[in-house]
C-alpha cells in the first residue's frame, strides 16, 4: 500500500482518511505495475498523488441511483467523471464492485481500478 507519511502535505481537506483508505487497499506489486507511477514510489510526486486522489472524490452525497440520473459529476480536482449505469455500474473506465456504502462523510463506491483525468 501507499505509506501515509504526511497527509497535510497533499493539501487534502480533513484528516488522513483518503490515504488510509488507499493504504488499506494494499495492491502490492501487481497494482504498482499498472499504476500511473510505473514502479516508482507515488509519494515522491506529492502534487500528482494529490491530483489523482482528489479526482476520486466528489463534493456531495450521491447514491448509485443519483449518479445514474446525473451521468457526469465534477471531481474536487475539477475534472468531469462520467457515470454509466446502463449495464452494471461504471465510473469512467472502472467497474463499481461495491456501491452505496454509507460513511461518516458521504457515500463510498468501491471501484476496481485507479481512474485518471483526461
Amino acid at each position: 500500500g501507499v505509506p501515509c507519511r504526511n497527509a497535510s502535505a497533499l493539501g487534502l481537506p480533513g484528516d488522513r482518511r483518503p490515504l488510509d483508505a488507499l493504504q488499506r487497499c494494499n495492491t502490492g506489486d501487481a497494482g504498482r505495475q499498472t499504476s500511473p507511477w510505473h514502479h516508482s514510489d507515488p509519494v515522491q510526486n506529492i502534487p500528482q498523488l494529490a491530483r489523482i486522489l482528489t479526482f476520486h472524490v466528489v463534493a456531495g452525497k450521491y447514491t448509485k441511483a443519483d449518479l445514474a440520473q446525473l451521468g457526469t459529476v465534477t471531481s474536487i480536482e475539477g475534472s468531469p467523471i462520467t457515470i454509466d449505469c446502463s449495464e452494471g455500474f461504471e465510473i469512467k473506465n472502472a467497474t463499481v464492485v461495491a456501491a452505496d456504502i454509507e460513511a461518516d462523510n458521504g457515500i463510498i463506491h468501491v471501484i476496481d481500478t485507479v481512474i485518471l483525468m483526461g
